[in-house]
Protein backbone atom coordinates (compact mmCIF):
# COMPACT_ATOMS: atom_id res chain seq x y z
CA UNK A 1 0.00 0.00 0.00
CA UNK A 2 3.11 2.40 0.95
CA UNK A 3 5.46 1.14 -1.72
CA UNK A 4 5.31 4.64 -3.61
CA UNK A 5 5.92 6.24 -0.51
CA UNK A 6 8.47 4.22 0.51
CA UNK A 7 10.44 4.84 -2.71
CA UNK A 8 10.44 8.58 -2.79
CA UNK A 9 11.02 8.37 0.98
CA UNK A 10 14.20 5.99 0.90
CA UNK A 11 15.63 8.86 -1.91
CA UNK A 12 15.10 11.87 0.52
CA UNK A 13 16.91 9.90 3.00
CA UNK A 14 20.01 8.50 0.80
CA UNK A 15 20.29 12.52 -0.14
CA UNK A 16 19.87 13.77 3.48
CA UNK A 17 22.51 11.47 4.80
CA UNK A 18 24.86 12.43 2.25
CA UNK A 19 24.80 16.13 3.17
CA UNK A 20 25.20 15.38 6.58
CA UNK A 21 28.22 13.02 6.16
CA UNK A 22 29.69 15.69 3.81
CA UNK A 23 28.88 18.56 6.63
CA UNK A 24 30.45 16.42 9.20
CA UNK A 25 33.63 15.85 7.16
CA UNK A 26 33.96 19.74 7.04
CA UNK A 27 33.92 20.30 10.51
CA UNK A 28 36.53 18.05 12.61
CA UNK A 29 35.55 20.21 15.91
CA UNK A 30 31.91 18.81 16.11
CA UNK A 31 33.02 15.20 14.54
CA UNK A 32 35.29 15.04 17.01
CA UNK A 33 32.97 16.46 20.04
CA UNK A 34 29.98 13.75 19.12
CA UNK A 35 32.48 11.07 18.39
CA UNK A 36 30.72 8.44 20.19
CA UNK A 37 27.18 9.29 19.26
CA UNK A 38 28.35 9.60 15.82
CA UNK A 39 29.96 6.21 16.15
CA UNK A 40 26.78 4.42 17.23
CA UNK A 41 24.78 6.09 14.42
CA UNK A 42 27.30 4.90 12.05
CA UNK A 43 26.83 1.61 13.23
CA UNK A 44 23.08 1.27 12.76
CA UNK A 45 23.45 3.11 9.17
CA UNK A 46 25.95 0.29 7.97
CA UNK A 47 22.92 -2.18 8.16
CA UNK A 48 20.68 0.56 5.97
CA UNK A 49 20.70 -1.86 3.06
CA UNK A 50 20.71 -5.01 4.93
CA UNK A 51 16.97 -3.67 6.85
CA UNK A 52 15.23 -1.96 3.61
CA UNK A 53 16.21 -5.31 1.42
CA UNK A 54 14.51 -7.67 4.56
CA UNK A 55 11.88 -4.72 4.59
CA UNK A 56 11.24 -4.93 0.26
CA UNK A 57 11.41 -9.01 1.11
CA UNK A 58 8.28 -8.56 3.62
CA UNK A 59 11.29 -10.65 5.88
CA UNK A 60 11.83 -7.36 8.49
CA UNK A 61 9.72 -7.68 11.62
CA UNK A 62 7.87 -4.82 12.96
CA UNK A 63 9.16 -4.49 16.18
CA UNK A 64 12.86 -5.27 13.99
CA UNK A 65 12.48 -2.10 11.72
CA UNK A 66 11.21 0.26 14.74
CA UNK A 67 14.13 -0.56 17.02
CA UNK A 68 16.94 0.04 14.16
CA UNK A 69 14.81 3.08 12.84
CA UNK A 70 14.36 4.62 16.52
CA UNK A 71 17.98 3.61 17.82
CA UNK A 72 19.51 5.36 14.74
CA UNK A 73 17.72 8.48 14.98
CA UNK A 74 18.79 8.24 18.99
CA UNK A 75 21.83 8.24 18.40
CA UNK A 76 21.80 11.02 15.92
CA UNK A 77 19.71 13.55 18.50
CA UNK A 78 22.28 12.55 21.05
CA UNK A 79 24.45 15.11 19.28
CA UNK A 80 22.51 17.84 19.96
CA UNK A 81 22.52 16.91 23.62
CA UNK A 82 26.40 17.04 23.59
CA UNK A 83 25.85 20.41 22.33
CA UNK A 84 23.72 21.83 25.25
CA UNK A 85 26.01 19.91 27.82
CA UNK A 86 29.49 21.09 26.30
CA UNK A 87 28.83 24.92 26.00
CA UNK A 88 29.58 27.53 28.65
CA UNK A 89 26.48 29.91 27.45
CA UNK A 90 23.30 29.28 29.68
CA UNK A 91 21.09 30.38 27.03
CA UNK A 92 22.53 28.31 24.09
CA UNK A 93 22.09 25.62 26.30
CA UNK A 94 18.81 26.58 27.36
CA UNK A 95 17.48 26.90 23.60
CA UNK A 96 19.79 23.17 22.61
CA UNK A 97 17.81 21.38 25.32
CA UNK A 98 14.12 22.86 23.93
CA UNK A 99 15.44 22.01 20.53
CA UNK A 100 16.36 18.47 21.79
CA UNK A 101 13.06 18.32 23.60
CA UNK A 102 11.09 19.34 20.51
CA UNK A 103 12.65 16.78 18.24
CA UNK A 104 12.56 14.29 20.30
CA UNK A 105 8.83 14.71 20.99
CA UNK A 106 8.46 15.04 16.96
CA UNK A 107 10.28 11.41 16.61
CA UNK A 108 7.84 10.25 19.15
CA UNK A 109 5.33 11.26 17.07
CA UNK A 110 6.57 9.48 14.17
CA UNK A 111 7.06 5.85 16.13
CA UNK A 112 3.16 6.50 16.73
CA UNK A 113 2.71 7.06 13.02
CA UNK A 114 4.69 3.94 12.29
CA UNK A 115 2.92 1.68 15.51
CA UNK A 116 -0.80 3.23 14.45
CA UNK A 117 -0.07 2.31 10.80
CA UNK A 118 0.43 -1.02 11.54
CA UNK A 119 -2.51 -1.61 13.82
CA UNK A 120 -5.00 0.40 11.92
CA UNK A 121 -3.60 -1.85 8.93
CA UNK A 122 -4.51 -5.14 10.77
CA UNK A 123 -7.41 -3.78 12.65
CA UNK A 124 -6.37 -4.52 16.47
CA UNK A 125 -4.03 -4.27 18.89
CA UNK A 126 -1.51 -6.85 19.58
CA UNK A 127 -0.18 -6.94 23.36
CA UNK A 128 3.19 -5.57 22.08
CA UNK A 129 2.00 -2.59 19.77
CA UNK A 130 -0.79 -1.50 22.60
CA UNK A 131 2.37 -1.33 25.04
CA UNK A 132 4.57 0.51 23.10
CA UNK A 133 1.78 2.99 21.82
CA UNK A 134 1.03 3.81 24.99
CA UNK A 135 4.77 4.42 26.19
CA UNK A 136 5.06 6.70 22.49
CA UNK A 137 1.91 8.90 23.71
CA UNK A 138 3.61 9.27 27.39
CA UNK A 139 6.70 9.92 25.89
CA UNK A 140 5.36 13.02 23.57
CA UNK A 141 3.66 14.30 26.39
CA UNK A 142 6.99 14.40 28.26
CA UNK A 143 9.21 16.06 25.76
CA UNK A 144 6.49 18.71 24.93
CA UNK A 145 6.29 19.43 28.82
CA UNK A 146 10.04 19.70 28.75
CA UNK A 147 10.05 21.70 25.95
CA UNK A 148 7.76 23.90 27.54
CA UNK A 149 10.01 24.56 30.08
CA UNK A 150 13.06 25.74 28.17
CA UNK A 151 11.80 27.46 24.86
CA UNK A 152 11.55 30.71 24.15
CA UNK A 153 8.12 32.25 24.38
CA UNK A 154 7.42 32.91 20.99
CA UNK A 155 8.52 29.25 20.15
CA UNK A 156 6.08 27.84 22.41
CA UNK A 157 3.37 30.22 21.03
CA UNK A 158 4.15 28.62 17.88
CA UNK A 159 3.63 24.89 18.59
CA UNK A 160 0.53 26.09 20.49
CA UNK A 161 -0.80 27.06 17.09
CA UNK A 162 0.63 23.81 15.47
CA UNK A 163 -0.86 21.68 17.65
CA UNK A 164 -4.24 23.46 17.29
CA UNK A 165 -4.26 22.95 13.40
CA UNK A 166 -6.87 20.38 11.75
CA UNK A 167 -4.56 17.91 11.00
CA UNK A 168 -3.24 18.25 14.79
CA UNK A 169 -6.51 17.83 16.03
CA UNK A 170 -7.54 15.16 13.79
CA UNK A 171 -4.56 12.83 14.89
CA UNK A 172 -5.87 13.38 18.51
CA UNK A 173 -9.28 11.88 17.47
CA UNK A 174 -7.92 8.87 15.51
CA UNK A 175 -5.77 8.26 18.78
CA UNK A 176 -9.11 8.60 20.74
CA UNK A 177 -10.38 5.69 18.38
CA UNK A 178 -7.85 3.66 18.69
CA UNK A 179 -7.87 3.62 22.60
CA UNK A 180 -11.67 3.53 22.85
CA UNK A 181 -11.78 0.29 20.79
CA UNK A 182 -8.12 -0.78 21.97
CA UNK A 183 -9.58 -4.56 23.38
CA UNK A 184 -11.86 -5.61 20.56
CA UNK A 185 -10.40 -4.14 17.73
CA UNK A 186 -11.99 -2.55 14.48
CA UNK A 187 -11.54 0.80 14.51
CA UNK A 188 -12.67 0.86 10.82
CA UNK A 189 -9.82 3.72 10.13
CA UNK A 190 -8.18 3.32 6.83
CA UNK A 191 -4.28 3.08 7.01
CA UNK A 192 -4.24 5.40 4.26
CA UNK A 193 -6.29 8.53 6.06
CA UNK A 194 -4.12 7.83 9.43
CA UNK A 195 -0.49 8.03 7.66
CA UNK A 196 -1.67 11.60 5.09
CA UNK A 197 -2.80 12.84 8.64
CA UNK A 198 -0.26 12.61 11.16
CA UNK A 199 2.51 13.04 8.16
CA UNK A 200 0.92 16.30 8.00
CA UNK A 201 0.83 17.12 11.74
CA UNK A 202 4.46 16.14 11.40
CA UNK A 203 5.61 18.41 8.78
CA UNK A 204 4.32 21.22 10.69
CA UNK A 205 5.91 20.15 13.47
CA UNK A 206 8.96 20.32 11.35
CA UNK A 207 8.67 24.18 10.95
CA UNK A 208 8.77 24.26 14.44
CA UNK A 209 11.85 22.32 14.41
CA UNK A 210 13.40 24.50 11.79
CA UNK A 211 12.87 27.97 13.46
CA UNK A 212 14.04 26.46 16.66
CA UNK A 213 16.99 25.37 14.50
CA UNK A 214 18.03 28.62 12.88
CA UNK A 215 17.88 30.63 16.32
CA UNK A 216 19.93 28.01 17.66
CA UNK A 217 22.65 28.00 14.89
CA UNK A 218 22.39 31.92 14.65
CA UNK A 219 23.22 32.31 18.83
CA UNK A 220 25.73 30.07 18.54
CA UNK A 221 27.42 31.88 15.90
CA UNK A 222 26.96 34.80 17.84
CA UNK A 223 28.83 33.69 20.41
Amino acid sequence: KFKTELAAQRAQTTALHATLMRRLARDGAIAKLAQPALARAAEQMARLDEIRASADGLKLAAKDSFAFYSGAIASYLEVIAVAGRTTADAAIASDATALLAFISAKEAAGQERATLNAVFSADAFTPDTFQRFLKIVAAQEAFLQLFDKYARPEARERLRQTLETGAAKQVEALRGVALARATEGGFGVAPERWFATITEKIDAMKQVEDALSTRLASAAAAH
